[in-house]
């Protein structure tokens, strides 16, 4: 009887079964690590739960401005995704979802307040001088990145408005802890 395949020996077998479940092992705590050692990156590659809270009626918008809109304070249900206060740039071109725009004002640089200047057709960070754009995009100062756009959407005539925080002074865009 004549054998055409070449046997592996128990040793060897077992030797190969042993280090690639230590291989896997060492995979799996790798992962784990970095997920807990940079919770950012996942922030990063993750879509966040925060709700979508209705913010106005589209119809409220005026065409071709920056309108700063604050959210509704919630009645009875206590503290939400937005923080009493909070507000958000908002600016409608035309008709339908796509014409509009949706941006956090909070400068990425400290987090201070932007302000839109009319004069000038920029937003501009009152506290270190950082300027941008129309549409929210980076022109001179300290800012690291241009404006944090915010997801939305349009139901019935309502704009909603997912709120979510970024780490300020980061050249990266990434959704804070409670975002």
């Amino acid at each position: 009887m004549t054998q055409d395949t070449p046997q592996v020996p128990r040793r060897r077998f077992l030797a190969i079964c042993i280090q690639s479940s230590l291989a896997l092992i060492a995979l799996v705590a790798v992962a784990v690590g970095v997920d807990y050692y940079f919770p950012a990156l996942r922030r990063r590659f993750t879509r966040s739960n925060a709700p979508f809270l209705a913010l106005c009626s589209v119809k409220d918008l005026p065409s071709g401005k920056w309108k700063l809109v604050a959210f509704p304070t919630p009645k009875g249900e206590g503290k939400m995704a937005a923080k009493p206060g909070h507000s958000v740039w908002v600016r409608r071109d035309g008709e339908g979802p796509e014409a509009i725009r949706v941006l956090s004002p909070i400068c990425p640089h400290n987090g201070c307040d932007l302000a839109w200047k009319v004069d000038r057709s920029a937003f501009v960070c009152p506290c270190h001088g950082g300027t941008f754009d129309v549409d929210g995009q980076h022109k001179s100062g300290p800012p690291p990145r241009a404006m944090d756009p915010l997801e939305f959407r349009v139901e019935q005539g309502q704009l909603l408005v997912q709120w979510l925080e970024f780490e300020t002074g980061s050249a990266s865009r990434v959704r804070t802890e409670s975002s």
